[in-house]
């Protein structure tokens, strides 16, 4: 992680507003902050991921249920440093580079380039599901689900022919209860 770096990245981009004349600092300086915000993206992310993984680690969705806040809090915080980092990267100029890294950095920015709409655009959607699922998941009041059952045997234009019907209640998460007949 850049963690142990951060104090001087912070000193570096804090400094650069009133060093327009040096060269090098401004690319420093954005650098440093694209860097530094994608990675904390990156935590946030693992961060999530390792809470989900661990809340489900007994199949039981009703741990997922509990660490929602908790997720959404992560998820919200990556979509905004990976917001900022998209908001530098423009700026980034491999020019500055030496000729190998330059290279690297070309890659690893086409790269970038490629994965980030798809972020961006499932960050605020996995935090809208994650906002709607205690509701759906009876985290608040218990839920009950109509299930259908249809044979592919027999097609209608539902779907198929209806061989049985039923209900699934959701308490905090579990199954409580399940008809079918």
């Amino acid at each position: 992680t850049l963690d142990k770096f951060r104090p001087l990245g912070q000193l570096v981009t804090g400094q650069a507003n009133g060093l327009i004349d040096v060269p090098g600092i401004r690319q420093l300086s954005a650098w440093w902050i694209f860097a530094d915000e994608a990675t904390l993206a990156g935590q946030e992310l693992l961060q999530a991921t390792w809470l989900s993984r661990a809340s489900l680690e007994q199949n039981q969705v009703a741990g997922l249920l509990s660490v929602t806040p908790e997720l959404q809090l992560h998820l919200q915080a990556a979509e905004s440093h990976l917001r900022q980092a998209q908001a530098i990267r423009p700026l980034l100029d491999t020019s500055c580079l030496p000729n190998d890294r330059a290279v690297q950095a070309e890659t690893s920015l086409a790269r970038w380039d490629t994965l980030v709409p798809l972020w961006a655009e499932t960050l605020p959607q996995t935090n809208r599901l994650m906002g709607l699922l205690p509701a759906a998941l009876g985290g608040q009041q218990p839920v009950t689900y109509l299930v259908i059952i249809q044979s592919s045997d027999n097609l209608r234009a539902t779907g198929g022919f209806l061989t049985g019907v039923g209900t699934i209640r959701l308490e905090q998460g579990r199954i409580t209860e399940v008809t079918i007949r």
